[in-house]
């Protein structure tokens, strides 16, 4: 993040950095968005599927550094069911 130095010597966001730091926050919305849709839509084919049990793997560990049984409890259940 963009960073300037206060008067007192402490460090805080520059105006650059409000503007990415909202961006930042617009960005992961829209990107759970997606992932909840992803989510809803029944897969046509072993691949489809494949796609998003990977996308929702994957988007748990950006978002919580591992799937977290409390936010995904079936998720790894899924994962296994499909992959073997």
């Amino acid at each position: 993040m963009p960073l300037c130095q206060s008067s007192d010597g402490s460090s805080r966001l520059s105006n650059i950095g409000w503007f990415v730091e909202g961006e930042s926050q617009r960005f992961s919305f829209f990107r759970d968005s997606c992932v909840a849709e992803i989510t809803r839509r029944m897969p046509a084919n072993k691949a489809e599927q494949d796609e998003i049990l990977s996308v929702r793997i994957m988007h748990e560990i950006d978002c919580n550094g591992r799937v977290d049984r409390l936010d995904a409890p079936d998720l790894l259940l899924e994962a296994l069911k499909a992959w073997g």
